[in-house]
């Protein structure tokens, strides 16, 4: 029997490879808490850093960026930046511009908006401002469904930020967040969560996410190799640490092809106190 030659076999891979590839939805996705503006930040204070947090977010070339911690101007000064990008979001204080987003950017030029909103992480998630669970702030979660133009592709991002205080109201944030996907029946369609969840990844609310306890099963993008790395770098640029930035992905089949954490300097000023996680995944 004549058996095919390696030449033969590697362009049948090439050429499954390319078709894969091109009937598939491949995403950069970037989630990044750029640090509300504070005049106690001094050096770091957002008027000193916003051209290198710019310069970061536009190295990365997201497809998808969920933000923490950014106010009314400065999703519009992002905004501004980003030309060929829209976003959606609300301030957490009054459903409107007043207080923290947890703002979703996408590439206008390459999908269109279908929905998006934004619900509070209490138990009244649906009451603007409501804050339960012993919380010591406001907390919300933003999602968005887009549809890819030229394949017609749906999918779906939410976007969180978790309490820093209160591990009661970590843990039932991301029961809540799972119980609004499944209110919101996305349909086996590609479903992506992303955030500051002021958590690490063996905590209880990581738990809930990663073990499929409520009925959603999702798996970290970020692969940490030995010791965990640090998503917060307190402007320092330490290494070392838990992560408690995360890129999400529903169980639906999904190839990460590249992760990591982006730990972009200048001259030794970091854009913020976190690191922006990235994450590139093709979705079959």
């Amino acid at each position: 029997m004549n058996r095919p030659s390696l030449a033969i076999l590697l362009t049948l891979l090439l050429l499954c490879q390319n078709a894969w590839t091109a009937d598939g939805l491949s995403l950069n996705l970037v989630t990044f808490n750029i640090r509300m503006p504070s005049k106690s930040d001094g050096p770091n204070e957002w008027k000193y850093r916003r051209g290198l947090v710019v310069e970061t977010i536009k190295g990365m070339e997201p497809d998808v960026m969920g933000v923490q911690e950014a106010f009314a101007f400065q999703m519009k000064e992002l905004d501004k930046s980003l030309p060929n990008h829209a976003y959606v979001g609300v301030g957490r204080d009054d459903g409107k511009a007043d207080g923290e987003f947890a703002g979703i950017f996408y590439r206008s030029d390459r999908f269109e908006l279908i929905e998006s909103d934004t619900f509070w992480l209490s138990d009244t998630p649906f009451t603007v401002a409501s804050n339960t669970w012993d919380a010591a702030c406001t907390r919300i979660c933003t999602w968005l469904q887009l549809r890819e133009k030229t394949s017609k592709r749906t999918f779906s991002v939410y976007n969180a930020h978790y309490d820093h205080i209160s591990k009661v109201a970590r843990e039932n944030s991301s029961k809540a967040i799972v119980m609004q996907m499944i209110a919101n029946e996305h349909d086996g369609k590609p479903l992506i969560l992303m955030g500051d969840f002021n958590t690490g990844p063996s905590s209880a609310p990581m738990r809930t996410l990663f073990n499929g306890e409520e009925m959603l099963l999702f798996q970290n993008t970020l692969k940490q190799d030995g010791e965990e790395q640090a998503t917060y770098g307190g402007w320092s640029g330490r290494i070392k640490g838990r992560q408690i930035d995360y890129i999400l992905i529903a169980s639906d089949p999904h190839t990460v092809v590249e992760s990591g954490i982006n730990r972009h300097q200048q001259g030794g000023r970091y854009p913020s106190d976190h690191y922006p996680v990235f994450a590139r995944v093709n979705f079959p």
